[in-house]
């Protein structure tokens, strides 16, 4: 069993302390290096064995360990621990522990994303097998690095980041009293595409672009699903309602009865937009489209098409994405 095995088998922490918080439903989580704020109804469970302890993250979820295997869970676990190092990345650091846990296993790499919580560096990087492991890394100074190992299904990951985020934006180094301001996340979108001089978007630094007739194909590295872009310049764009709903009546006609479709609203920083979403349970694949208003007479369509769970890893950075469309005078 290799270090990184060994790591998630003992599941070991920082010996810590718990404390109350002045603020309402959060408490503080202690030891002599460093501190964070945590949600109140998060669990510190405590380890005799590894001196040690973890928090359980009251999120229930279902997921697929393989064919016809269903895993539910109850809480996702997080184990957060301090590492030491004088070089590379936090995103280096944080593929650099998740492919020591693929290593003779059947697990692989899913997403790998760089990003900063409020202006300090960070990364996630997924790994996708019977169980899924997400690893997150946030540097705190030049040498000093936090590592939280998340160990649950997909769908429950999808839920707690908005919460992670905020909880890492507490952490700091004994010693370090600096204020605790609101959360800002902003993932590295250092690609920039721009199609036939019209518009534009960013995208992150290791996903590659192919231009089609009608749209444009991003490639995520490790995954199996792609997503495409594309503008319309119609005097009803901002009827978002009928775009959905004319998409999903062209793609239902040609799918199995069995397929599911909803459409719902889609929350963006910038723009105003719909989400809609088709499933074809019988071939694990679901297709997502995000119909985003940037500007008068224009609607962006924004599709992500693979495996669910993959799916739903993509969206947050596909919102962040669309977030940054430019659109060119006509």
């Amino acid at each position: 069993m290799n270090r990184y095995l060994a790591i998630v088998a003992g599941l070991c922490l920082l010996l810590g302390t718990v404390v109350a918080s002045a603020q309402d439903d959060v408490e503080m989580y202690e030891t002599e290096a460093f501190t964070l704020r945590y949600p109140a109804d998060w669990e510190v469970v405590n380890d005799a064995e590894t001196s040690g302890a973890i928090f359980s993250i009251p999120i229930e979820g279902q997921g697929s360990g393989g064919e016809d295997i269903v895993i539910e869970r109850e809480d996702v676990r997080a184990l957060f621990s301090l590492e030491t190092r004088d070089d590379g990345s936090a995103l280096g650091f944080a593929r650099s522990m998740a492919e020591g846990m693929t290593e003779d296993t059947d697990s692989r790499l899913g997403l790998a994303l760089s990003f900063t919580i409020n202006d300090r560096d960070a990364a996630y990087v997924d790994v996708i097998g019977m169980f899924t492991f997400r690893h997150i890394v946030i540097v705190l100074d030049e040498e000093t690095y936090l590592q939280v190992l998340l160990t649950g299904v997909v769908e429950q990951f999808v839920e707690v980041m908005p919460t992670m985020f905020d909880v890492l934006n507490t952490v700091r180094l004994s010693g370090d009293d600096t204020p605790i301001e609101e959360t800002v996340v902003e993932y590295d979108l250092a690609q920039t595409h721009v199609r036939k001089g019209r518009w534009s978007f960013r995208y992150p630094v290791d996903w590659s672009s192919e231009e089609g007739d009608a749209f444009t194909q991003l490639t995520v590295p490790s995954l199996q699903t792609t997503i495409a872009t594309s503008v319309l310049r119609r005097p009803n764009a901002d009827d978002l309602e009928f775009w959905a709903q004319t998409v999903q009546d062209n793609v239902m006609g040609n799918l199995p009865e069995t397929a599911e479709a909803s459409i719902s609203e889609f929350e963006l920083s910038e723009f105003e937009a719909l989400r809609l979403t088709i499933v074809i349970p019988q071939e694990n694949i679901r297709f997502t489209q995000l119909f985003v208003h940037p500007e008068d007479e224009v609607v962006v369509l924004l599709s992500i098409i693979g495996p669910p769970q993959e799916v739903e890893m993509l969206l947050p950075v596909a919102a962040a994405i669309a977030d940054t469309v430019e659109i060119a005078d006509p």
